[in-house]
């Protein structure tokens, strides 16, 4: 399996070539964007981060559709679970102004042991109705992703239509192979964060501007501003750029392994 993702990587074909190229600077220019005009919320922003995320999108689907496979398909429903995370996550930071306060507290015990426990501060119908909401759309972003890991690679195997209930059957069969993958791909993935770390603070203090009164904001705003002074803006773009390519080739592979496994099962339950 992996002699064959081996091979194919050296015959790249020309739009895969282009795709992981145009991430990086799509990166690399905001980052740029983002140092010299931060902590507000702009069209440039807004419109390299989507052409990145569209790259994400389109690798991703590329790499779980091999030569022979329904590329559109597979394409379509990544771009339908990317899309339908997205709005689970905006509707989430909707509805966290309303959403109860958590009450934290701890016990002591005899023995020197310190628990600590949390909870929703319900106290109202619309604390109730915010809690069973946040639930309900924590609920659909796990199987989202639970549904994105094979959705697209059954997508390409066996259509839209079947996309679905395949990719779910497959997760059933092939869990314990994925969440081995999963705990591989963190140590693969670490030198990704390292390097995105820096301009992932000044992704979250975007918006300090417009509220300098928010506190959570305030902090950001102080630790993008500290390792920009310690690191400088130069190396906030090239270390993004660096993450960005990483990213990009992790997911197209991960894709094209996943692809090829459940093709491999698919041939051996029709023969």
């Amino acid at each position: 399996m992996f002699r064959s993702i081996g091979r194919t990587i050296l015959n790249l074909p020309i739009h895969v070539i282009v795709l992981l190229a145009s991430l990086p600077v799509f990166i690399y220019v905001d980052a740029w964007h983002v140092v010299q005009n931060p902590f507000f919320v702009d069209a440039t922003h807004v419109t390299l981060v989507a052409l990145a995320a569209l790259c994400l999108v389109a690798l991703f689907a590329d790499g779980s559709s091999p030569k022979g496979t329904r590329r559109r398909a597979a394409f379509f429903v990544t771009l339908a679970l990317a899309a339908i995370f997205l709005l689970v996550l905006l509707a989430t930071d909707l509805i966290e102004p309303a959403s109860p306060q958590t009450v934290v507290g701890s016990d002591n015990y005899p023995n020197g042991i310190r628990a600590e426990w949390s909870f929703p501060d319900v106290q109202s119908g619309t604390d109730t109705a915010a809690f069973v909401v946040n639930v309900i759309l924590a609920l659909v972003a796990c199987a989202t992703l639970v549904l994105s890991i094979c959705g697209p690679a059954c997508a390409a195997l066996f259509g839209v239509g079947r996309a679905l209930p395949e990719s779910w059957g497959a997760f059933r069969r092939n869990y314990w192979r994925i969440g081995f993958g999963g705990i591989i791909s963190v140590v693969f993935m670490l030198p990704t964060i390292a390097l995105f770390m820096p301009l992932m603070t000044y992704w979250e203090a975007v918006g300090f501007v417009d509220d300098p009164h928010n506190a959570e904001l305030q902090a950001k705003f102080q630790v993008a501003w500290d390792i920009c002074n310690r690191i400088g803006p130069r190396s906030i773009a090239q270390s993004g750029a660096a993450a960005a390519f990483l990213l990009c080739t992790y997911l197209w592979a991960g894709g094209r392994l996943i692809a090829n496994m459940l093709a491999k099962q698919t041939a051996s339950r029709m023969r």
